[in-house]
């Protein structure tokens, strides 16, 4: 070994040098404690916070089912929440569900009388939709606020559903029904096509025979609640012979009403028709009839009655006479068809098909599909028509027509209401004798027509009757009048003339007190030509003419085709079908007639 290496230093060799350092693990521990320890600093204020929250009332709701509902959810009004369900029992009685919601301070206010409170779920019917939001999500306590002014209280009973009217106390009204028809609190109650109340009620009576609905009304139709009105369950009625309330397959069933008179006293109770009104309500409350046959022949309630094959009125029921030999049917005509039903009219059931067999074959007869099922009527009348019927007249019904019946086509008035006493002027009857010199040779002729006597005292009629020539006479009311050349000793007649229309006022013109006058201020001009109605005869016969058959020609009216009528309808009466005014006089030439004009200017007296 070298020198250099064996002589070497001690201080060659490298020391290492130490000093205290801190430990890591130790810090770290010591962060992560002061993260936990603010942590549970916060969550504790929170907790506090939360704990310390103000807070509403506690109510008690009773339902009748609970629908699953349970503690947790939320009471809800207007979509946002007000409150919490704290708890879900079942009531000492086991019949109940005793519901307990804790509401926000915000809602205090809805601890009130009249607030209602239901359990939102799914429902779905025909007439409406709701609760679907619960159908993914959890059901929840609905709210309907009750008047700000009502007294505190803090337990209720649940309802079904909310109501969508609202109106006072005394506009809700009980319907007593033999069977619910599957009826839902929500259902409404319409009237003419419109919602005028709402069902808030369903239960049974006190001796479970029977079905109470709770009605309650809008304030605009509180009027229904009177003495005679009608309710009734509408429902799809599928008969071949009456089909109703289809729409309710579509829209749910609903309750329908048919007002009483406005006179009649108020009422909040009510017996509900067990069947839906089939007739309108215009048929029943206007001329009806009495119809008698020996058997039913198939005749049922909505029947319908048909003249030259068209309804013109309805069956409104059906029952044994009350000697039980008869079967009677009271059927009611239709308004504007009450003037083509005469005393002999005569009526025939056209029930199901008829065969009949004869020289050309098999001939059949098969009514509308109603009449098959349900039956009908049918009526004809003979030409000319008789006198007018009065409500409750009695008719016989064949089982078929004569064929004689089926020839028959008298014209008669239609689309208008029957005319009482006083509508149509009394006429009287005149006659009137003129005596013509012509070479030499003195000829003489009669005419007798109808006048109408006027309230001033005049009487108006065809110029051939009302005003003679000179030379002859003229009587009415059975007194004669002398006509002289000129006026002065002519009877104090003053005499206005219209074309082949005459107005005169007679000296000492005198009529019984009772017999009626028409009023001259209902004798006019027609604006153009009119539909008419004439009228005829101490039977006051009347024939429909449509101004589509009028021609005017020099101060009259041709009708076009011909009118056939006989002399007996000289001077009778032409009135405007729109107003009833006299406008005209019949003026029947041989067999057909025209209409003499009224010109108002030239019949001023």
């Amino acid at each position: 070994m070298n020198e250099h290496s064996q002589s070497g230093s001690c201080d060659d060799v490298p020391v290492a040098h130490t000093r205290p350092v801190r430990s890591l693990t130790s810090t770290r521990s010591l962060s992560r404690l002061w993260v936990v320890t603010a942590l549970c600093v916060v969550f504790s204020l929170v907790l506090v916070a939360v704990q310390w929250r103000p807070v509403g009332p506690t109510v008690e709701v009773t339902f009748t089912d609970g629908y699953g509902l349970q503690a947790g959810d939320a009471v809800r009004y207007r979509g946002i929440d007000i409150g919490v369900v704290k708890s879900v029992e079942l009531g000492p009685d086991m019949r109940e569900i005793l519901v307990r919601l804790e509401l926000n301070s915000s809602a205090s206010s809805l601890a009130r009388e009249g607030t209602r409170f239901w359990i939102e779920r799914p429902r779905l019917s025909l007439s409406r939709v709701e609760g679907l939001d619960t159908v993914m999500g959890p059901k929840y306590v609905g709210v309907q606020p009750g008047p700000t002014d009502g007294p505190r209280v803090y337990a209720f009973e649940g309802v079904a559903a909310p109501q969508t009217l609202l109106a006072p106390a005394p506009a809700q009204i009980t319907i007593t029904f033999a069977d619910g028809r599957g009826l839902q609190v929500g259902d409404p109650l319409k009237h003419r096509g419109i919602i005028v109340g709402e069902v808030v009620g369903i239960g049974l009576s006190d001796d479970l025979r029977n079905v109470e609905v709770a009605v309650q009304l809008a304030e605009a139709a509180a009027g229904l609640a009177r003495e005679g009105s009608q309710f009734w369950i509408e429902r799809p009625q599928v008969r071949v012979g009456n089909v109703s309330g289809l729409e309710t397959i579509v829209g749910g069933r609903h309750l329908a009403v048919r007002p009483a008179g406005d006179s009649l006293p108020v009422s909040h109770h009510f017996v509900g028709l067990e069947e839906p009104i089939a007739v309108a309500e215009d048929v029943d409350a206007g001329l009806t009839i009495l119809l008698v046959s020996p058997e039913r022949a198939g005749l049922q309630a909505g029947a319908p009655l048909t003249y030259r094959g068209v309804e013109v009125g309805q069956v409104l029921s059906v029952g044994l006479a009350r000697d039980t030999t008869n079967v009677e049917a009271r059927v009611g005509i239709k308004p504007e068809y009450e003037s083509i039903v005469r005393k002999n009219s005569v009526f025939w059931s056209v029930s199901g098909i008829d065969f009949r067999l004869g020289w050309r074959g098999i001939d059949m007869d098969i009514e509308t599909l109603s009449t098959i099922a349900a039956g009908g009527v049918a009526m004809a009348t003979p030409d000319p028509p008789g006198n007018r019927v009065t409500k409750g007249e009695r008719f016989p019904m064949a089982l078929r027509p004569e064929e004689r019946w089926l020839q028959w086509a008298p014209r008669m008035s239609f689309g208008l209401p029957t005319r009482q006493a006083g509508d149509v002027p009394e006429l009287l009857r005149a006659a009137a004798r003129t005596e013509r010199r012509r070479f030499g040779i003195y000829r003489s002729s009669t005419h007798y027509g109808w006048v109408v006597p006027l309230d001033d005292g005049s009487i108006l009629g065809p110029a051939d009757v009302v005003a003679p020539l000179a030379g002859s006479w003229f009587e009415v009311a059975g007194k004669r009048y002398e006509e002289l050349a000129g006026d002065a000793n002519n009877g104090g007649a003053s005499i206005a003339s219209s074309g082949r229309v005459r107005r005169r006022h007679l000296r000492e013109f005198e009529l019984p007190l009772d017999f009626p006058r028409w009023e001259l201020s209902r004798v006019r001009a027609p604006l153009n030509t009119e539909d008419l109605l004439l009228v005829a005869g101490p039977g006051q016969s009347t024939i429909p003419v449509s101004k589509s058959h009028l021609q005017p020609t020099e101060g009259q009216w041709t009708i076009s085709p011909p009118l056939s009528v006989g002399p007996q309808w000289h001077g009778g009466c032409a009135l405007s079908a729109s107003d009833g005014d006299l406008v005209g006089v019949v003026l029947a030439d041989g067999e057909t007639a025209s209409i003499g004009v009224i010109i108002a200017d030239q019949l001023q007296l």
